[in-house]
């Protein structure tokens, strides 16, 4: 799922995500989080089609559809229909002109391009050798020097 992404390479891996989850309900709501509260969604439907205790849903006005498409798929397997609870899109008020005007992990990712995250771990002998990089749609070539 997630390599149709935008910059897939600089998604967070699941156990990060899924801490920052758990951080997240400690500090609103401690009292909610239960040893099986975040379960990873590795597919467009699990767990919702098929968690027999599951009684609603949370979806945003881009991903209704994905919502009523679960319901249809609970109902054929014959649990009951989840309440859809849509929210609204959070707009980024200082969007630059390229970026979505809507806040998003996307334009979150493409920010990053030009940060340093880590420090290399490969060290050139040479004085300088051209590296030629892929970053999802976006081609980049780079001189590094060692000097």
């Amino acid at each position: 799922m997630l390599q149709r992404k935008t910059l897939p390479e600089l998604i967070q891996p699941m156990d990060a995500r899924i801490a920052s989850v758990r951080d997240f309900i400690h500090d609103i709501k401690p009292r909610i989080l239960q040893s099986d509260s975040i379960v990873p969604i590795t597919d467009p439907y699990s767990p919702s089609v098929v968690d027999p205790d599951m009684r609603s849903i949370v979806v945003s006005e881009e991903t209704k559809k994905g919502g009523d498409a679960v319901n249809r798929v609970r109902q054929q397997k014959g649990l009951c229909v989840l309440d859809v609870h849509e929210i609204s899109l959070v707009e980024d008020i200082n969007h630059a002109a390229h970026e979505e005007a809507k806040i998003s992990s996307s334009t979150q990712r493409i920010g990053l391009l030009g940060t340093l995250l880590k420090q290399p771990t490969v060290s050139f002998e040479a004085k300088s050798e051209t590296l030629f990089c892929r970053v999802s749609r976006f081609r980049c070539m780079a001189m590094l020097t060692t000097e």
